[in-house]
């Protein structure tokens, strides 16, 4: 199996919301918060489905290793023309 890259523009905020969405279910059967804050809507130039797959696999471990009852704080900046 070959792993293509196709890079875009993407909007990194919608990404995160999106899997904030999707996990909010398995969020809520522990009674975990999932709070999201960014100043701005950040756009990257990356793969679409590269950088979901990374999203998604970094939330779910959070949920994962987070106890009861927990909060996990999602944030984003830029520094140096990076995301």
């Amino acid at each position: 199996m070959k792993i293509v890259y196709n890079p875009g523009s993407i909007i990194i905020n919608k990404l995160v919301n999106d899997n904030i969405s999707l996990l909010s279910g398995t969020a809520g059967q522990k009674s975990i918060q999932i709070q999201f804050s960014a100043n701005t809507n950040y756009t990257a130039y990356a793969d679409y489905d590269m950088t979901n797959l990374v999203i998604r696999n970094l939330l779910s471990n959070a949920i994962k290793f987070t106890r009861t009852n927990g909060l996990i704080k999602i944030g984003l900046s830029e520094q140096d023309g990076f995301v």
